[in-house]
């Protein structure tokens, strides 16, 4: 069967049909993920936005939208698995290949590890482009230390017209047992985010965007890609703009939230302007190790008033901020100082209530299954507890 280009009529043909496929199996199957969330379509200068919670309907949507294209998809994940829906994607690529459709792929080979080579050998067999993000395998990238820079995006774009951007990596364990926050964008904010794409799949240089200054008009949609070996980290200045703007609420969904200074002293000075802050940390980790550095917060974020809550039903691998329910930020980057000077990232940003109301019902559903945490009930873990936390703080800046 002969296919066709995507166009809006077809994006809201397979959107839907596919939400209704997602209803009938939520009520058939157990999740992990306690209360699947799919957002309203929200229209923000003319294009179409939609939140979701997790893998199992964006990997969906990604593999039709995908089936549909007709010039070009372009994909960024620093994980990208040779397992069962890696197989899925290989297999709608190769056919989309075969059909003269333009297809480049970014990916992590510290993130993809656990890929077969035969993975990207099959990829490679046809006209499909790759690019390997500084090899550790290379003399010079060790010698350089360049292997410590990776490619942390998470990032699809096809036809220039649809795009999905967020937390979602590229792996079959991410589908039901992973909390995570994902966006697709369809209209002419998109073609923003191609340039943002190859500015990375032609990068040679850890510096290429060294000078570039943070834009002072922003508009209601914008995106930024954060480079390793920026002096001054256009992500982190982002942040704190964003809490420093906040009057009545901040939000704020992180897995590895060890922030450096700057982003802590903005939270408590919200906080002491009567901003109601509200931190939601997964229960469970990944990483053990990066998990322990994020107990060190736990004790100062409560003396200075800001609320943590524990989000328990499995790991929340969310990077969202919320600020009075008007402005949203999503992407790939975490809160650490890995994330903000040593890695490559990308983070979305839209400046519109309806948008913001709609990540605010998908917070209050997290909430529903997370335990608030007291400062007396972190003060009854011991002696000993806190000194492990004394200790580790002086290391915070290499995580």
């Amino acid at each position: 069967m002969r296919r066709h280009h995507i166009t809006k009529k077809d994006i809201r043909e397979i959107f839907h049909r596919l939400k209704t496929s997602w209803e009938q199996r939520r009520l058939k199957r157990e999740q992990t993920v306690p209360e699947v969330f799919i957002s309203r379509d929200v229209m923000v200068e003319g294009n179409r936005l939609v939140l979701f919670n997790r893998g199992l309907e964006v990997y969906e949507i990604m593999l039709e939208l995908m089936a549909n294209a007709r010039r070009e998809i372009l994909i960024d994940s620093y994980v990208f698995s040779s397992d069962a829906l890696g197989q899925r994607f290989k297999e709608v690529l190769l056919q989309k290949e075969k059909e003269g459709v333009q297809i480049r792929i970014i990916f992590d080979p510290v993130g993809s590890i656990r890929a077969l080579p035969q993975f990207w050998r099959d990829f490679r067999r046809g006209r499909i482009r790759i690019k390997e993000m500084h090899p550790y395998k290379k003399l010079w990238n060790l010698l350089s230390l360049k292997f410590l820079y990776r490619d942390h995006r998470k990032l699809v774009v096809i036809d220039n017209k649809v795009a999905l951007i967020g937390g979602l990596n590229i792996s079959k364990e991410y589908e039901s047992n992973w909390r995570d926050t994902h966006m697709l964008i369809q209209g002419g904010a998109v073609r923003a985010l191609r340039p943002l794409f190859y500015e990375v799949y032609h990068t040679k240089s850890r510096y290429a965007v060294k000078k570039r200054l943070l834009p002072e008009d922003l508009g209601r949609i914008f995106f930024l890609n954060s480079f390793p070996g920026e002096s001054k980290s256009r992500l982190r200045d982002l942040i704190v703009r964003l809490v420093n703007s906040a009057r009545k609420e901040i939000i704020m969904s992180q897995l590895y939230f060890v922030p450096d200074r700057r982003i802590v002293a903005s939270l408590n000075q919200a906080v002491k302007r009567g901003v109601n802050v509200k931190l939601i940390l997964s229960e469970f980790s990944d990483i053990g190790f990066v998990h322990r550095f994020v107990m060190t917060y736990i004790q100062d974020l409560l003396r200075h008033g800001i609320e943590v809550w524990w989000y328990q039903p499995c790991i929340n691998h969310s990077k969202t901020l919320l600020v009075d329910q008007t402005t949203v930020l999503l992407g790939s980057a975490n809160l650490s100082h890995w994330s903000l000077f040593r890695t490559y990232e990308s983070v979305a940003v839209v400046h519109d209530a309806e948008v913001g109301r709609e990540l605010y019902r998908m917070n209050q559903e997290d909430l529903k299954f997370c335990r608030r945490e007291t400062i007396d009930h972190w003060q009854e873990r011991g002696f000993y507890a806190s000194i492990i936390d004394r200790l580790l703080v002086p290391l915070r800046v290499v995580i």
